[in-house]
């Protein structure tokens, strides 16, 4: 008899999987990238990246309800076009890009491990891979434990600095010029230039910042690939998802003001542990308790990665698209252990032979791909006026994911030019 994935993820474990998906990729790794282009604007390429992709968000949420399979995102698009290559392209492409991620946040981890061991970049990005893939055959309910675990852990860690900020800034100003001043001051810090003691808006840096930032905010497609494993997907999928970017929206926004209103921006810039720094310039002190919170954001952050991709390769294996071998899931474990080796192989490739900004701009390209195509499926599935094949599941108007659709495409588009 085959053995199945083992459906035992509640909602509240998805939401907080989902933070951690997206907030251990995001500001913890990124912040320092998106301020050397966005200078004190950094907030507004957060908002942007937001906006860009909630739409597809809400999308996601809908069609996982529909269709809650592993390898989600293939499944959609074949819903949508009828058609097994694209799906199977759009499978591969949300592997490739898991991977990616996670080797992104494997060269981040790297640069915050430097405060505590001088090794070879090697010898750490091994060692990390070989400890979360025996993590992530163990089984996913104790893999997700774990993964909501240093959740908590990283939030806390983001809110602590937050508070730094703003205890540094209240120190010297008083509330109502504060943030007036050091975004000023940050944004002639950052070469930008300032009309009657205003700072000008950098257009093109913004949208740079917002392409960037784009990679902070994925994760929440892949919770879709969760599915066959989580409890009553119809209802749970969509909120989840949502609860996750809303949670995720509201801490990046908050963080990245107070952050780039208390930091010269070239400090910031110039960090491989941003983080650690703006705590150097806040209080002082804390740089090392930081750089571990950093340590665990980006332990979850290549789990939870290596988890989806995972997923997406045994779910094209079941499909017929890969080799069935590809599919292989022990009774002991219930998790796909040769996908996760195949994932394990490519992430540890990819960390070792490219730079940290690199990966990330491909990973937010591949992502908005898969955005464009999904969007586009959900708006085929409507305009055919297919019903959800449950009728507790709550319909978006077409115009959710047209909207979506053309946001992806856009920030693709400015990201080729």
């Amino acid at each position: 008899m085959e053995t199945k994935l083992h459906r035992g993820i509640s909602q509240g474990r998805l939401v907080w999987y989902g933070v951690g998906t997206i907030v251990g990729a995001g500001v913890y790794a990124l912040l320092g990238e998106v301020a050397a282009v966005a200078g004190a604007f950094s907030p507004l390429s957060f908002l942007g990246a937001a906006t860009a992709v909630a739409f597809s968000a809400l999308s996601f949420g809908e069609l996982s309800a529909r269709y809650p399979v592993a390898a989600g995102e293939a499944e959609f698009v074949s819903r949508g076009f009828a058609s097994p290559m694209l799906a199977t392209t759009v499978g591969l492409l949300v592997a490739t890009a898991g991977c990616v991620s996670a080797a992104t946040l494997c060269d981040a981890f790297v640069g915050y491990a430097r405060a505590f061991v001088e090794l070879p970049d090697a010898a750490v990005v091994l060692a990390l891979c070989t400890a979360l893939g025996f993590v992530a055959i163990s089984g996913v309910a104790h893999a997700v434990g774990i993964a909501v675990a240093l959740t908590a852990l990283e939030v806390a860690g983001l809110l602590g600095v937050g508070l730094a900020c703003a205890a540094s800034l209240a120190g010297v100003l008083d509330a109502g010029t504060a943030a007036k001043v050091a975004f000023e001051a940050a944004a002639r810090g950052a070469g930008g230039a300032t009309t009657a003691g205003a700072p000008t808006i950098d257009a093109v840096g913004v949208a740079t910042g917002s392409l960037l930032a784009v990679y902070a905010f994925l994760g929440f497609e892949d919770m879709v690939n969760l599915a066959e494993e989580v409890k009553e997907p119809q209802q749970t999928m969509p909120r989840a998802i949502a609860w996750a970017v809303t949670i995720a929206t509201v801490l990046y926004l908050s963080f990245v003001w107070l952050a780039v209103s208390a930091v010269p921006i070239q400090a910031l810039a110039a960090s491989p542990a941003p983080l650690a720094t703006v705590l150097e310039y806040t209080v002082g002190s804390g740089t090392r308790a930081i750089s571990a919170v950093s340590l665990a954001a980006m332990m979850n952050g290549v789990l939870v990665q290596l988890i989806m991709s995972a997923r997406v390769i045994f779910g094209l294996a079941e499909r017929g698209s890969l080799p069935a071998a590809l599919a292989y899931v022990p009774e002991r474990t219930r998790t796909p252990v040769v996908a996760t080796a195949v994932s394990l192989v490519v992430i540890v490739a990819l960390a070792l032979w490219f730079p940290l900004a690199a990966l990330a701009r491909v990973t937010s390209m591949l992502a908005l791909s898969v955005f464009v195509l999904v969007d586009l499926a959900l708006v085929a599935i409507k305009l055919r006026g297919e019903p959800a094949p449950d009728d507790s599941i709550r319909e978006l108007p077409v115009w959710v994911p047209v909207t979506g659709a053309v946001l992806a495409l856009g920030f693709l588009v400015f990201g080729l030019l």
